[in-house]
């Protein structure tokens, strides 16, 4: 008898350990400095999430799952939809709606990478904040003609007021003006792309590299890599960002300063405004191209939107992301985003 319980004994020991096993090996494939908690939208608790949120934090995250659930079941219900909510100090994932997203949905970031023509900008352009470009709505380039974002044009701009109202004439200009390894170069610093992506970019004809410069193109990343840009620009100094090194080549020299102002404009006075008035963050818009139809004789353009923040302004807490497919940087996923922050608890949204 004891022959068979002994038997029995190390027959269980073994599965233990097996499953000791496999839960390491799990935790070593999902390796990340964030933390990802699952969102209730997904129908998961507690699963897939590296380290313990705060009593906190699982109430911003309960809050969270409700509103993008509702979202979701509602006004979104036609469209596809994302969020993620990363806590800037410490860089656990207090909320993300899909984790495959999160992790590993690569996405064009619009506008968003303007953030990387904006430091580019400022080290290669003699006096760039104060140059002015006049945005009459198009141009031509190279036997092209280019539109911009804004039916009409912008009129007269300077970087800033470029960024924050997301003048893609005045990006298409300055950034022809730089050398292309410059940009590949900086996107492959800061994990955006890979070696192969870089000669691609490097090698592109000079409408695709434009259309990449002004994100709408080649250029795809992650949530994740969003996520990791805007928790630097936040707080460069934060745990989350130690390991940030390519990030802090590429926005030296104070430009993540003026940066982080023209984020701000951009829910002040630019591309969010509508959406975020009242808003105590800052923000980049992005909306990219994902097909064309012609309607009545005009091309009508659909686009998928993402919406990349910090919050609050001073002293930021959380960055934010969100995605809506079809939909606009600055309205439909900013609208998102304006409801994940109303979530927190904290009076920042007036």
């Amino acid at each position: 008898m004891k022959k068979y319980t002994d038997a029995i004994l190390f027959f269980l020991y073994i599965r233990r350990f097996a499953v000791l096993l496999a839960a390491a090996a799990l935790l070593t494939a999902f390796d990340s400095p964030f933390f990802i908690f699952s969102a209730r939208a997904e129908g998961l608790k507690n699963s897939f999430y590296r380290g313990e949120l705060s009593s906190g934090e699982i109430q911003i995250y309960n809050r969270m799952a409700d509103k993008f659930d509702s979202m979701r079941g509602g006004k979104y219900s036609k469209k596809e939809i994302f969020a993620a909510a990363v806590n800037i100090n410490t860089g656990k994932v207090v909320f993300a709606s899909d984790r495959d997203f999160f992790y590993g949905r690569k996405i064009s970031p619009g506008s968003i990478i303007k953030i990387f023509d904006y430091a580019l900008i400022l080290k290669h352009i003699k006096n760039a904040s104060s140059v002015k470009f006049y945005c009459k709505d198009e141009s031509v380039s190279g036997g092209r003609r280019y539109n911009c974002s804004q039916k009409g044009g912008h009129g007269e701009v300077d970087l800033e007021s470029a960024f924050c109202n997301s003048c893609n004439l005045y990006f298409k200009k300055f950034m022809g003006l730089i050398p292309r390894r410059e940009f590949a170069g900086a996107l492959k610093r800061c994990g955006f792309i890979d070696e192969a992506e870089e000669k691609a970019l490097l090698k592109a004809s000079s409408e695709r590299y434009l259309q990449a410069a002004i994100g709408d193109g080649p250029v795809k990343v992650t949530p994740q890599k969003l996520i990791e840009l805007v928790t630097f620009l936040a707080a460069p100094d934060s745990p989350a960002s130690a390991d940030a090194g390519g990030y802090r080549l590429v926005f030296d020299g104070g430009c993540a300063e003026k940066i982080n102002f023209a984020m701000r404009g951009v829910v002040t006075r630019g591309t969010a405004f509508n959406a975020m008035a009242g808003t105590d963050c800052a923000a980049k818009t992005g909306s990219a191209g994902i097909s064309a139809r012609i309607e009545k004789g005009k091309k009508i353009i659909i686009t998928s939107g993402v919406f990349l923040c910090y919050t609050p302004y001073i002293n930021p807490e959380y960055a934010i992301m969100t995605f809506c497919e079809p939909g606009t940087g600055g309205i439909e996923a900013a609208g998102l985003a304006r409801e994940l922050i109303s979530a927190i608890g904290e009076p920042l949204i007036k």
